[in-house]
């Protein structure tokens, strides 16, 4: 028996004596039937005194288990017996929340360009290793402010690695993403201020297949950085990703935007920056049976594209309850020289998700795309691709795998095709 308890049991037992004493508590009851029940009593209380402490160290055991550990961005880390345990990342300001989350993205990519093979161990340009902090607090009720602090620490970035630089980022890997604040409202939209998405980013990459991770419509993520070799001339300097290009929005930018309330899945954005301004229409709906996902955008990109006058993209995206789906994209740009074909593309992607293992969902695909005059006139850029990716739910991972082709046929000239095989793993925490 602890102090505490042994100090308990003697004022129980100082304050049954003192009633033992009194006329009013003794009456009718003989000195031997008095011991009995204060026996009994202080007995009770005792085994009630071990159970408390019994469940006490149990639970103690059980969040000394759960520190440091997080669930993404959900409202509570974790559950113990039914009781909620507040998260581990807190705000000096007690009406702020805060989610702190991240993921790392590392794979392996061979590449051949018909002359030579070359294997490099690759940070996954489609979903960048990063870091990110959200905050929000809630103004009133009908507004509520944020702030998203986010992070991209990338070497090796698999669209930058090539023929002469295997290691291309290896003084550049830190790059911000997200740095801003907003103002949100369900009946009145949301206002963005600071590094972000302009309102066209993205619009081109609509897709639920599951297999972004391993590929989409900017094909040139995946080992975009490689050359085009030509059998007559040797090595050229035209790459990838200068033929490719998924006409993907303004990106992430400083800029203002504004995102209005959703009318039955329908929302309407803008964003301006200092030299160029965009808009975009998305629907986003669920449906008895299916889901769609779409999105259409204009882009005016001032010196952040310098040869473009205008750009024009979207893409839909269909997922049916079975598991198949759907994906299909396209874009145009407006030349500013007038001797320069105005650059196109379209895009399209069938896959189909299952669940194989108790581990999580299998997702397959197969993509198809066409890219004109990107670079020059006259050329037609086209690539397809194999993807798997197996999620690991109880632990955010997806592991996965792919394969996609290059063709460039430039007049001219005589590219072999490139081959890329892209494996490796994603988690997120």
């Amino acid at each position: 028996m602890n102090k505490e308890k042994k100090k308990f049991s003697l004022a129980l037992c100082s304050v049954l004596v003192m009633a033992l004493q009194s006329p009013a508590f003794g009456a009718g009851l003989s000195q031997e039937d008095l011991l009995l029940q204060m026996q009994k009593l202080i007995e009770d209380q005792q085994a009630r005194l071990d159970r408390q402490d019994s469940e006490i160290a149990q639970l103690k055991e059980q969040m000394a288990a759960l520190v440091g550990t997080t669930e993404g961005n959900t409202e509570k880390i974790a559950k113990v017996e039914g009781m909620e345990l507040d998260r581990v990342v807190t705000s000096s300001n007690r009406r702020v929340t805060v989610d702190f989350y991240g993921q790392v993205n590392r794979a392996f990519l061979w590449a051949d360009d018909g002359n030579s093979t070359r294997g490099y161990f690759v940070d996954n340009s489609n979903s960048s290793t990063r870091w990110g902090l959200k905050a929000r607090g809630k103004l009133n009720e009908a507004f509520s402010l944020g702030a998203w602090i986010e992070g991209e620490m990338i070497t090796n970035n698999s669209q930058s690695v090539n023929q002469w630089e295997r290691n291309p980022d290896s003084t550049d890997w830190y790059k911000s993403r997200h740095l801003e604040l907003d103002l949100a409202s369900k009946s009145y939209g949301t206002l963005w201020l600071g590094k972000g998405f302009t309102a066209s980013d993205s619009i081109s990459e609509i897709d639920l297949s599951g297999t972004t991770v391993a590929g989409g419509s900017d094909v040139a993520k995946i080992g975009g950085g490689n050359y085009f070799y030509d059998s007559k001339t040797g090595l050229s300097s035209v790459s990838i990703g200068s033929v490719f290009n998924s006409m993907d929005g303004l990106s992430r930018r400083d800029r203002i935007r504004y995102d209005s309330p959703d009318f039955a899945g329908i929302t309407l954005s803008t964003s301006a920056m200092s030299d160029a301004y965009d808009a975009a229409i998305r629907y986003n709906r669920s449906f008895s049976g299916f889901k769609v996902n779409s999105g259409l955008a204009w882009a005016k990109p001032g010196d952040f594209i310098s040869a473009v006058d205008n750009q024009y993209n979207g893409s839909l995206a269909i997922l049916m309850n079975c598991g198949f789906n759907l994906a299909v994209a396209g874009g145009i740009r407006e030349q500013k020289a007038e001797s320069q074909e105005d650059a196109t593309f379209w895009y399209t992607k069938l896959g189909y998700a299952l669940d194989v293992f108790d581990l999580g969902s299998t997702s397959f695909s197969v993509d198809y795309g066409e890219y004109y005059d990107m670079a020059m006139n006259n050329d037609t850029a086209t690539s397809f691709s194999l993807a798997a990716v197996q999620a690991v739910k109880d632990f955010g991972t997806e592991l996965y795998l792919s394969y996609r082709f290059y063709k460039l046929e430039r007049d001219m000239t005589d590219f072999d095709d490139i081959n890329v095989v892209l494996t490796g793993a994603r988690i997120k925490f």
